[in-house]
């Protein structure tokens, strides 16, 4: 929960700073699609970042237990734990998806933003 909200968090605080600076360019203007499209850009990236780095941390759960590092898992190094973090591993599917999923996400983001901002700027 505390991972969410902070990956929520990060959205927002990336929203506001986007809108103060569409704000300050007394020259060009930022159109409200415009917000919305670089918001939903980072959304997607970050949703990205967060499955990697989500897939790189399973990897260095089960890579603990490979105890001479040759990439084997022999003798004492197999176990209950192991076994579930080579479970864990090799069924994790985000990795594969993520690209797709993360697209799907961020069009409904988008479409969200774009209705939010069309009644609180002109």
């Amino acid at each position: 929960m505390v991972k969410l909200l902070l990956f929520l968090a990060l959205q927002l605080c990336f929203i506001i700073v986007l809108w103060q600076y569409s704000k300050s360019r007394a020259i060009v203007r930022w159109s409200n699609r415009r917000i919305a499209l670089y918001s939903t850009l980072f959304f997607y990236v970050t949703l990205l970042v967060v499955v990697y780095l989500r897939h790189i941390q399973l990897r260095h759960q089960l890579d603990a237990f490979d105890l001479n590092k040759d990439g084997i898992f022999t003798g004492r190094e197999i176990g209950e734990a192991q076994k579930e973090a080579l479970q864990k591993v090799s069924s994790d599917k985000q990795i594969t998806f993520a690209p797709l999923i993360a697209v799907a996400y961020s069009v409904i983001y988008f479409l969200v933003l774009s209705l939010g901002f069309k009644g609180v700027r002109k």
